[in-house]
């Protein structure tokens, strides 16, 4: 542990400003970025009404993107790699798995 006049000396030696813009340092609107939103509440609804008819996760996956390209035509792809509208395999099967489970739980 430093003593305060030892840090005090680091502090004048290294003068430092912070200036906070309140603004990204990085494009917040290109495909990296958006695969990582969060999947939207419709969006988890039509899939939730896909699993209780039956579906797996990856078909529920598969019909959800295919009712997009026919919803959306030539822009499909500015919705297809937003996690809010498309979400991962990963992330659907945890919904399904979370779902699920506790259906089971019910019936145990």
């Amino acid at each position: 542990m430093h003593s305060k006049s030892v840090n005090a000396v680091k502090n004048a030696a290294y003068p430092t400003t912070v200036v906070i813009r309140n603004c990204h340092n990085h494009p917040t609107d290109n495909a990296a970025v958006l695969k990582f939103r969060d999947m939207g509440p419709d969006t988890k609804q039509t899939l939730l009404g896909l699993f209780h008819c039956g579906y797996s996760a990856s078909s529920a996956l598969h019909h959800l993107k295919t009712d997009l390209q026919l919803k959306h035509g030539d822009d499909y792809y500015k919705v297809a790699d937003d996690g809010h509208f498309v979400p991962s395999v990963s992330r659907v099967q945890k919904l399904y798995d979370s779902v699920f489970r506790k259906e089971c739980e019910i019936y145990l």
